[in-house]
């Protein structure tokens, strides 16, 4: 039987089913679309970000881009993270919503949103995810015209002095290695890295900034690999050390069959660990021809300081009172950016060498600080974006999308 003919009684078999099956549409009320798109006027200039944080568009940039007064420029976008699958009135967002900034005398300072996400597992330890289908944040300059400002609300909590000594003064940073180089089963999201078959020794580098001495390191790595009638065989070492292995280091065999790509493990281990540089050694052994092996990808969670790193830092944290090293009451910003779109500043009160912060919200929060003369990266020029306004044209009674072949 041909492939043609399989595929026509697919498409048949599926129409019937749609046919008999009750399927319940439901639209969303007129109100969630506007009317006009925020594009249809004022000049545009569109900017990438690689990771989550703070960023620094300076007037210098400004001006190159075409915009000559900063204070009439604002920012626009929702960066990187994937968008869910499921379409809901919560989940969707109408049109550029515009980003919270602060316009300073060196430019304009904004929190961006990467293509990375990060949860925390149930043995508190931080894991992400990737957007399968961008690698980087992206957002939109305008110097259009808008109604209403956008403002960042301060919430001031008041702090006790007996609560000082209270505060946490580390956190749990992660830091994650993965390159999305090759999908072997050709379907699908999940997309490997470097690869291990021809080199199956390789090393990898971390900056463990701050780290807390004393404390111990966290390791995941997820690995794929092929091997026929015997297993295969991971180990690790962290800075020449070889760490003790665990069940999860060794990769079953898989049968030979067209369909099956390879297995894949998620492996765990914790480690002593003094440097602030970390050279992770991740090698892979059988006594079988290895057919694939790939790298998915690495995390590492350490405790860190909470202090400024050239004025800026990067944080989440479980705690609601918290003090951060080399912070200043008049010059230091803290930001708690849980929601990228709903930011706010929190106050904070001197003490010692550190300031002192309280945050009333609880569970976990994510938090970006930096000081207004602090070293802070600059998004990317990705290039100019044309005037459109898709919204306000006729709705068209079917849309087709077919492949530009």
């Amino acid at each position: 039987m041909s492939n043609n003919i399989i595929l026509r009684i697919i498409y048949i078999f599926i129409g019937v089913i749609l046919a008999i099956s009750p399927v319940s549409i439901n639209a969303f009320s007129l109100s969630k679309y506007s009317t006009n798109s925020v594009l249809s006027e004022g000049r545009w200039v569109k900017v990438s970000v690689p990771s989550s944080g703070i960023y620094l568009i300076s007037n210098e940039d400004l001006q190159k881009w075409g915009f000559s007064n900063p204070s009439k420029v604002h920012i626009y976008g929702y960066g990187g993270k994937r968008i869910s699958d499921q379409l809901t009135a919560n989940s969707y967002i109408d049109d550029l919503p515009i980003v919270q900034s602060k316009t300073t005398n060196r430019g304009i300072v904004f929190y961006a949103q990467g293509a990375e996400t990060w949860e925390r597992n149930s043995s508190n330890r931080f894991t992400h995810s990737l957007n399968p289908f961008s690698s980087a944040g992206f957002y939109l300059v305008s110097d259009r015209e808008i109604e209403e400002e956008p403002t960042i609300e301060t919430i001031n909590n008041n702090i006790k002095e007996s609560d000082i000594n209270n505060a946490a003064t580390s956190f749990t940073e992660s830091l994650y290695h993965e390159t999305n180089l090759v999908n072997h089963g050709e379907t699908g999201h999940l997309l490997l890295g470097e690869d291990f078959k021809y080199t199956p020794s390789q090393t990898f580098k971390f900056d463990l900034t701050d780290i807390v001495p004393g404390e111990k390191a966290w390791l995941q790595c997820q690995f794929a690999a092929k091997t026929y009638n015997t297993s295969s065989t991971l180990t690790f070492t962290a800075n020449g050390t070889i760490l003790p292995a665990v069940k999860e280091d060794v990769i079953p065999s898989t049968s030979v069959s067209a369909y099956v790509h390879g297995k894949l493990t998620t492996t765990q281990h914790i480690f002593d660990i003094s440097s602030n540089q970390l050279s992770l050694g991740v090698k892979i052994a059988s006594q079988a021809t290895i057919q694939m092996a790939n790298l998915d990808h690495i995390v590492i969670n350490y405790t860190r300081k909470l202090k400024l790193a050239n004025g800026a830092l990067k944080f989440r944290s479980l705690n609601t009172l918290m003090a951060l090293e080399g912070g200043d009451v008049a010059t230091t910003q803290v930001w708690d950016v849980t929601d990228p779109l709903n930011i706010y500043t929190l106050n904070s009160t001197k003490s010692g060498n550190s300031i002192v912060f309280r945050n009333d919200y609880t569970g976990l929060r994510n938090y970006v600080a930096w000081n207004e003369n602090a070293t802070l990266p600059s998004p990317s020029y990705v290039g100019t974006v044309a005037n459109q306004n898709i919204h306000a044209l006729p709705t068209p009674e079917m849309v087709i999308f077919a492949p530009n072949e």
